[in-house]
């Protein structure tokens, strides 16, 4: 039974990406927008932040400073979007972790889209 566990967890962690793996890969899509870097990923947040899980809580998102802008996420960085400051606006780019639901994607998506 331990031996199985054990290749569960080494399973589902083989399927993660690193923030910066994901990034290697490119975005699954991307946006551009006449509203300030700060202003978007702060509403992206908010968006986001609307979006139950298992068990009807709200989900976790955070935001972090990067060069020129900002980055929302949400728990162990299973979707990403990169936003950036940019002549007249700002550009995001949505990374996803491989093996996610496409309606999870899609809500991520359909938020970005309600900032834009």
């Amino acid at each position: 039974m331990k031996q199985i566990i054990i290749s569960l967890v080494v399973l589902v962690l083989a399927g993660c990406s690193s923030i910066s793996e994901m990034r290697e890969r490119g975005p699954h899509s991307e946006f551009k927008s006449k509203k300030e870097a700060q202003v978007l990923a702060t509403c992206i947040t908010m968006e986001w932040q609307k979006f139950k899980v298992v068990g009807g809580g709200a989900t976790d998102v955070s935001m972090s400073l990067l060069p020129n802008g900002f980055s929302v996420f949400t728990p162990n960085q299973t979707e990403v979007a990169d936003v950036h400051n940019i002549d007249n606006g700002s550009t995001v780019n949505f990374f996803v972790q491989t093996g996610l639901f496409d309606w999870r994607i899609n809500q991520r998506v359909d938020g970005i889209k309600k900032c834009i």
